[in-house]
């Protein structure tokens, strides 16, 4: 009854918010995930994706970014019984978008990207030995079903809806987040949230400013990147305050995995907050190696630019599949190897 309330009251505000959470999924969200989405698919429906390759896991997670670790999980594991460590684990935001949207176009310094991902890398790192500990070794990490042999067209075909549909149901989760992270913001409701946050930061000597900024991002992360970079801190801070979002990835991101796997929020939330916690430490601590001195680099975006923007898309998409294809041999020379090995 609140929530329709304050969609009429500030109804403005929410078609707004609506429609900028759309224009996010058309131009960063969709390209970046569709293709990962389809070619895991498609290594999913031809059994190159095995228990015996968990780099192949990891590393197509990695890339393509979250929720690809909960819906590579769920499809490996099933919905109900996808391990809640593995996948928050592997559930980090995409390279892709940590670098074109949010390191060159928000906040103008490009190289800020190389520490940010390097932090993800390790905090993953640190975090799937504690995760695979969960995943009990008799399960096998691809249904029987899904070995069968199946034509290449249907396998591709079915591949191609599925992944649509669940590109689809997260464009929806990002809809409704913006949405409702917009009428906290109208209703004065985030300054309320965000008092405690603000006397904490103050008792850190850490400037209040970064209280709301820091309260959108564990919300929906995209709003907490935008809110950070128009905040004037510190390089080291906005590294480890970004590398925290990119790794924790919001409440919206937890929920674009429930579309794919059963949620269990006690353990999720604590164990992305920890992982959240190790890369923003690490991202301090590395970011001085990366920058020494910083330059904006970013141009606002003009219609002349769109065919050199559509040749990168071109670049991106081509080496996604460069990369998907590497793992697909690795995990099909890894299954050939267990199979001499059981003879």
């Amino acid at each position: 009854m609140l929530s329709c309330a304050m969609l009429v009251a500030f109804n403005t505000e929410a078609m707004q918010a609506a429609r900028a959470g759309f224009d996010l999924w058309v131009e960063s969200l969709m390209p970046a995930l569709l293709p990962f989405f389809i070619c895991t698919s498609l290594l999913k429906n031809t059994g190159l994706l095995t228990s015996a390759t968990p780099f192949g896991l990891v590393l197509l997670s990695f890339v393509s970014g979250a929720p690809s670790g909960a819906r590579l999980c769920g499809e490996a594991y099933g919905h109900e019984e996808a391990p809640t460590k593995l996948f928050a684990a592997l559930n980090v935001i995409s390279p892709m978008f940590i670098y074109g949207s949010f390191a060159t176009s928000m906040l103008g310094i490009s190289r800020i990207a190389t520490p940010v991902i390097l932090s993800l890398l390790f905090a993953v790192a640190l975090s799937l030995p504690f995760a695979f500990r969960s995943v009990s070794q008799k399960r096998n990490i691809i249904a029987p079903a899904a070995l069968q042999a199946r034509p290449f067209s249907e396998a591709l075909f079915d591949a191609i809806r599925s992944s649509m549909l669940a590109v689809l149901n997260i464009c929806a989760t990002v809809i409704l987040f913006m949405v409702f992270l917009r009428l906290l913001l109208a209703s004065g409701a985030l300054d309320v949230l965000a008092y405690p946050l603000e006397w904490l930061l103050g008792i850190l000597g850490v400037t209040k400013e970064l209280a709301k900024p820091l309260l959108s991002g564990i919300i929906e992360v995209s709003n907490g990147c935008k809110a950070l970079s128009a905040l004037d801190l510190p390089i080291r801070i906005t590294a480890a305050v970004s590398a925290f979002f990119f790794s924790f990835g919001g409440l919206c991101v937890m929920a674009q995995s429930a579309g794919f796997v059963r949620i269990e929020a006690k353990k999720y939330l604590p164990f992305k907050f920890l992982q959240g916690l190790a890369a923003g430490t690490i991202a301090y601590f590395i970011t001085p190696l990366f920058i020494t001195d910083i330059a904006t680099v970013f141009e606002p975006f003009h219609e002349k630019t769109f065919s050199d923007n559509a040749l990168s898309s071109s670049m991106i998409f081509a080496a996604s599949l460069l990369g998907v294809a590497t793992v697909a041999l690795l995990s099909a020379a890894a299954q050939r190897k267990r199979k001499k090995n059981r003879q």
